[in-house]
């Protein structure tokens, strides 16, 4: 079961299985029980359950194969009542209860929260802080920037991917500048430009993404196959 309290009377939604055969499951608060799928499950006698739930989703794996995916909805619940209310509840918490029931007082809470973690990637490195699940996004000012990077904490208690969508890369500025100076290309300024492709990929290489290395691969060949013929210094010599 899901609470958003350390109070029983606070459900917010919850998964039972019954192990019988054929297994069953029942979407709490929402829809009584049903079997799996007809041959979805895996046959090994020996199962490893893992349940994700996102807000009104739940899915289930069933060694590592998923086997359900099903969203509470007034179309998917027969329980009119209380399944809105119930499932429309943020998950904090969770606790564990087997089919014998539950003695007074004898259950435990667990709580639901993402861990803090540390992110390296090619937009900069991120440290995201220890967070309970929630509808709005954990964020964090991008490193090369003014805007925020992005982060949900899932009621699973696990972080979504980061939406680095307003966050430039590492090198990504410093590329297209280099880029738009190549347009000009000359003698002049080729040696300066090449020592600053040299600096940018030198310092943020481990931080380049499959574009990047593509765009500075890219400048590298054409500053290495350009030959503007004999320079001035050489001229004045004859």
């Amino acid at each position: 079961w899901y609470y958003d309290d350390e109070n029983i009377d606070r459900r917010a939604g919850g998964f039972n299985i019954r192990f019988r055969s054929p297994e069953e499951y029942e979407i709490a608060d929402c829809r009584d029980y049903e079997p799996f799928q007809k041959n979805s499950l895996p046959k090994e006698q020996e199962k490893v359950w893992f349940i994700e739930k996102r807000g009104y989703r739940t899915i289930v794996y069933c060694n590592g194969k998923q086997v359900l995916d099903i969203t509470a909805s007034s179309e998917t619940c027969d329980f009119v009542d209380s399944w809105n209310t119930n499932w429309g509840r943020e998950a904090v918490y969770f606790r564990l209860v087997s089919e014998e029931g539950e003695p007074d007082n004898s259950f435990k809470f667990y709580y639901i929260a993402c861990g803090s973690t540390t992110e390296s990637s090619f937009y900069g490195d991120y440290d995201w802080p220890e967070t309970n699940p929630a509808t709005v996004p954990v964020k964090r000012p991008c490193q090369y920037n003014e805007n925020e990077a992005t982060k949900y904490c899932l009621d699973t208690g696990i972080y979504s991917d980061t939406d680095f969508t307003n966050c430039p890369r590492a090198a990504e500025k410093e590329l297209k500048s280099i880029d738009d100076q190549m347009e000009n290309l000359t003698v002049t300024n080729q040696e300066d430009i090449s020592d600053e492709l040299n600096k940018v990929t030198n310092e943020s290489g481990n931080k380049m993404s499959s574009e990047d290395v593509k765009t500075s691969s890219k400048n590298h060949r054409k500053l290495s196959s350009r030959n503007f013929g004999r320079s001035k210094k050489a001229e004045r010599s004859f």
